[in-house]
């Protein structure tokens, strides 16, 4: 259950029962002393409710996700305009993703709910300069590979429900974290 989902759908139905509903007038009350109730404890104070807005000027409906599909994906970044294609590779669950001339796996993981952007570059570097890395550096972690290659991942839970604008950010954050960790290779 997802509380986001349901309280949008709820601001919904509220938007749509209080447009079919005719504006509620205020009871009649007598010009008259009597009818005015004595005391100002025995009023009742009602605070006036604004009109709801019409529909079009309530904001769009943000859907969360908690899954996707290859094909979704590769349909959401292309247009996006990354490039972005099957698998070379035989992978499975994976496309393959040119940043500036460099390839990254993009991975698909735990029954579509977990993105993974993977990289390795050919190029020397060591433990302590990987170290470095992910001390200096948020949300990714580098690491050398079983052929010492210097490689750089990072996911994105989908588990608990994200926006397509979430995942777009996430493939903007992994190019320049890419980008960066390939610059950060050539500097001795």
């Amino acid at each position: 259950m997802r509380p986001v989902l349901i309280i949008c759908s709820m601001l919904a139905l509220a938007t749509s029962a209080h447009a079919e509903e005719p504006a509620a007038k205020a009871p009649e009350t007598a010009a008259t002393p009597e009818a005015q109730p004595a005391t100002p404890e025995a009023q009742e104070v009602t605070a006036p409710v604004p009109p709801t807005p019409p529909p079009s000027a309530l904001p769009d409906v943000v859907v969360a996700i908690d899954r996707i599909s290859l094909v979704q994906l590769d349909d959401l970044l292309s247009s996006e305009g990354f490039s972005v294609k099957e698998a070379t590779d035989g992978a499975e669950n994976a496309l393959e993703w040119k940043i500036e001339g460099y390839k990254a796996d993009i991975l698909l993981g735990n029954q579509q709910q977990v993105l993974q952007v993977h990289s390795c570059f050919d190029a020397k570097s060591s433990y302590e300069k990987m170290n470095l890395w992910n001390r200096e550096n948020l949300f990714t972690h580098a690491f050398l590979n079983e052929s010492h290659q210097p490689c750089i991942e990072m996911e994105l839970d989908l588990n608990q429900g994200v926006t397509t604008l979430r995942v777009i950010d996430f493939f903007k954050m992994a190019r320049n974290a890419v980008l960066h960790f390939q610059q950060d290779l050539g500097k001795k």
